[in-house]
């Protein structure tokens, strides 16, 4: 099994998770500036927090829907990163998830997420524009905090608390 920080900031190019691995641990491919690709076992229901903050290169990863958990900051400083798909069973955006990801364009949500957390999205300069998912029912602090592009964010009707700087 691949451990806490197993790849912290080493100069590999791709990783496989191995399919009986059902959690990518906390800061595995942290700081791996040279990571590209990355293929996700099937059987995966957990990222860690920080599990591929840093990765520099990382174009795109596709999780498996069954993945219900990501942790904080996952996959903050992506910086290659133009789109994103949560996966259906995820029903919760810890925070910072996407924080300084410069190319992050478009987040792909489904109707059945709950929560985002703070500064999920800081710094996201290339983001122009962003439909929150319907059941949300506040945009937290520093959401969209440095995002200088972001010029449309529709709003669910749910939504009863909009924090500060948001």
């Amino acid at each position: 099994s691949l451990g806490v920080g197993a790849f912290y900031s080493s100069a590999i190019e791709s990783l496989e998770i191995p399919e009986l691995q059902t959690t990518i641990a906390d800061s595995l491919c942290y700081g791996c500036k040279s990571l590209q690709s990355i293929k996700v076992s099937s059987k995966t229901t957990t990222v860690g927090k920080c599990a591929f903050s840093v990765c520099l290169k990382l174009e795109n990863l596709t999780l498996p829907d069954n993945v219900s958990s990501i942790g904080e900051s996952a996959f903050s400083e992506c910086d290659s990163f133009t789109e994103f798909t949560i996966p259906k069973l995820t029903r919760v955006l810890n925070s910072g998830l996407f924080q300084n990801c410069d190319n992050l364009q478009k987040v792909n949500f489904h109707n059945e997420i709950t929560s985002i957390g703070t500064f999920a999205f800081r710094n996201c300069t290339a983001l122009t524009s962003i439909s929150l998912p319907e059941l949300i029912t506040h945009v937290p602090e520093g959401l969209f905090t440095g995002c200088r592009l972001l010029e449309s964010v529709t709003i669910p009707a749910r939504v009863k608390t909009i924090y500060h700087s948001s």
